[in-house]
């Protein structure tokens, strides 16, 4: 009863601050576009859509958590998906990336979702990265994520449980609710995640 009280009020709590956080960031919007242009207004209004971006992911994100989601199911190109995700993303230096793809295919899905459930493992392969890039790799309907570094303690189904995760070497907390958040978005789908660590990466598999 507890933990559920608990989750309900993080919910409420989710909700409150994603929706009182819009009015502000619609006025510093329209406000920005009165000023001069200028490398620093450029900046503002990156940072002001980055936030705006977040705070409908959040909202999403609850949306998740109901029995009644509605998805928006069309076909898309998977480059489409992936295009999607990281223009979601806050990268700082796209060399980062190493993007292949081998073979193209397309899948029914929703977009909005999937592309947060791609981007959510490409923000945990570049934080938790050890060296070098992260590579994305497209190829036989599968979107393949992979970041140098020490394999997962565990198997895979107990980072898809709600409030479990990785203890980093780095002090960092890892692979925990971003994984859940993954795994549901694709049982909505119908679409597998898989892991393995090859090469000395960890590499995290969308099979559609």
């Amino acid at each position: 009863e507890s933990l559920e009280s608990l989750i309900l009020s993080r919910t409420q709590l989710l909700n409150d601050i994603s929706h009182e956080l819009k009015t502000p960031i619609s006025k510093a919007m329209l406000a920005l576009e009165l000023e001069v242009d200028s490398k620093y207004k450029k900046i503002l209004k990156k940072s002001i859509t980055q936030i705006d971006n977040l705070t409908n992911e959040l909202l999403d994100i609850e949306r998740l958590n109901s029995k009644h989601l509605n998805l928006d199911m069309q076909i898309y190109s998977i480059d489409t998906i992936l295009f999607e995700a990281l223009s979601k993303m806050m990268i700082d230096d796209e060399k980062e990336l190493d993007v292949q793809m081998v073979n193209l295919f397309t899948c029914k899905a929703d977009l909005n979702y999937m592309s947060m459930a791609v981007k959510n493992l490409i923000d945990n392969a570049i934080k938790y990265k050890e060296d070098g890039k992260v590579k994305i790799v497209i190829d036989k309907n599968s979107i393949e994520v992979k970041n140098k570094g020490k394999a997962l303690s565990k198997k895979l189904d107990y980072y898809l449980e709600t409030f479990t995760q990785e203890d980093s070497s780095r002090n960092i907390k890892g692979y925990g609710l971003g994984l859940n958040l993954v795994k549901r978005v694709l049982d909505y789908h119908g679409f597998k995640l898989e892991y393995r660590h090859e090469n000395g990466y960890n590499v995290f598999s969308i099979l559609t």
